[in-house]
């Protein structure tokens, strides 16, 4: 009863379709639509399917357009697409895109407001920190010595959680001292380690003023977001 009223709600209207995935505890994809019924923006969950394997852009753009088809509503209702920056959301919006030349195509705002970060010229700042995420990444032994100095778990990137580059340069300025000690007495991930004495050695001064540049910058855009 409820998918024929919502059926009965959407067919004939103009669609704004948002769709997402996860694999936080499972892989999952999720579609929901936006229209306007009476005067109201009504936000309606159109499906959440549970995969057995992660999910590849053309299965996204099929099952796109097999849940629209249950709704009655054809793909040319569609007038704009929200989604995320994961490379499978990027690709199926542009295989739609292919199908539909009009359509208005919008990230998630959240992932458009990471983009003015990249903005920043930064050089030695984004050297370091890659650098740093790599020895993160790739050293367990590493994570619990920067636990054992700092008593907080060190902060990784994540490209669709757009704070997260945030959070990594407010977490070495919040915790300079713990990073200094961490870079002179971490014994594992030596490559990586050498490189980043040697960055500290050469670039302390501008990598202090980059820093707290960013902090000072983005602090306010993050709790505002």
């Amino acid at each position: 009863i409820e998918r024929e009223a919502l059926s009965n709600q959407i067919q004939g209207k103009p669609l704004t379709i948002i769709f997402d995935g996860t694999t936080t505890t499972a892989e999952c994809f999720a579609i929901v639509a936006r229209y306007v019924h009476n005067h109201k923006i009504e936000h309606k969950l159109l499906s959440f399917k549970l995969l057995r394997d992660p999910i590849k852009s053309k299965t996204c753009v099929a099952h796109l357009i097999d849940v629209l088809g249950q709704f009655g509503v054809g793909i040319g209702s569609v007038l704009c697409i929200v989604h995320d920056r994961a490379s499978v959301n990027l690709s199926a919006s542009n295989m739609l895109k292919s199908l539909l030349p009009d359509l208005f195509d919008i990230g998630c705002v959240s992932h458009m407001l990471d983009a003015v970060g990249e903005k920043f010229v930064v050089p030695e700042l984004i050297e370091f920190l890659s650098t740093w995420c790599a020895v993160f990444s790739t050293s367990e032994k590493s994570h619990q010595n920067w636990r054992n100095i700092a008593g907080v778990a060190a902060k990784m990137h994540s490209r669709t959680r757009w704070w997260s580059w945030f959070e990594i340069v407010n977490q070495i300025c919040r915790y300079w001292p713990f990073v200094l000690q961490f870079i002179d007495t971490n014994e594992y991930c030596t490559t990586r380690m050498n490189q980043l004495k040697k960055m500290i050695a050469e670039w302390l001064p501008i990598l202090k003023f980059q820093i707290a540049v960013i902090v000072d910058a983005a602090e306010e855009l993050v709790r505002a977001t």
